[in-house]
Parts: C-alpha cells; structure tokens; sequence
C-alpha cells in the first residue's frame, strides 16, 4: 500500500497571458474581455491585469491596472475607423507574467449605425453561456443553453 502525498509549491507569476476578445459597441469604444486564466497555468491568485493600448499609428503607449476580479473593460473615447492594438498581462503577488501578444481591432466609421442594445445583450448571453459550457458538464451544459435560447428551465 502506498501513501499519498500533497506538496504545495509557491505562488509564482502566472505561466500564460490570459485570452482576449474585442468588440465595439460604438465608433468611438472597444470592449476588451478576457476569460480566466486555468488554474494550472495561474500559479496562484490572480490579484491585476495591466491592460495596455495604443493606436497602431503611435508609440506612446496607455496602461489600466485592473483588479483582478475583473473580466472585461470598456475602452472608451476612442478615435473612429483607428486600428488600436491591445495586450493584457495577469498578476500575482509575486509579480507580472508574459504579456500577451498585441492584438488589433478596428474601430468602426462613425457613420456607423451602433447596434441594437438588446442584440448586445443577447450577445453577451451567448458567449457567457459558450464560456461557461466549456467548463461544465454536458447535460447541464445542453439545459443552460435551452434555458438562454429557448426560455425553458
């Protein structure tokens, strides 16, 4: 018969960046939003994000600390049909791990017609039920989604 045995190592920085998603709302906004880190690859408690952007014709670069309770932020007061690049980095209280790699979004003209606030929320609906399936049994996976699409329990 063997023992078990438990080890716990230190907290550490997290060994990947978090994946980011964007979307605009409005000519002039980008909703950055990001999914967890696993647990496997946190190495700890996640306490910050420093999310950082720049327009793509320009150096200078802006920063957000973010607690790290937080999802999503909303970029605000952009410029219009302006290619923007954003990153993210999570940290623990050891410290920052890896960025992640730049990613670009476009804003929309502003002689775009914004979209419907109700399609928005739908929207977020799906892709909090798609998150969230990822990670869930099947069954209950399969009566989340008919419960959004169909309005049944």
């Amino acid at each position: 018969m063997s023992d078990h045995v438990t080890q716990n190592t230190l907290e550490d920085v997290p060994l990947r960046p978090p994946e980011i998603s964007l979307t605009s709302r409005s000519p002039t906004d980008i909703l950055v939003s990001w999914l967890p880190i696993p647990a496997k690859y946190r190495r700890g408690q996640v306490v910050l994000y420093r999310l950082s952007f720049r327009l793509s014709t320009e150096n200078s670069i802006q920063v957000l600390e973010l607690p790290g309770t937080m999802h999503e932020y909303l970029l605000e007061d952009l410029k219009p049909d302006s290619v923007y690049l954003v990153r993210i980095t999570a940290a623990t209280r050891v410290g920052l791990g890896e960025s992640s790699v730049w990613t670009s979004h476009r804003t929309p003209k502003a002689t775009s017609v914004k979209a419907h606030s109700a399609a928005i929320i739908e929207l977020y609906d799906v892709l909090f039920v798609l998150q969230h399936c990822l990670q869930s049994p099947l069954q209950l996976c399969v009566n989340t989604v008919s419960a959004v699409f169909y309005g049944t329990q």
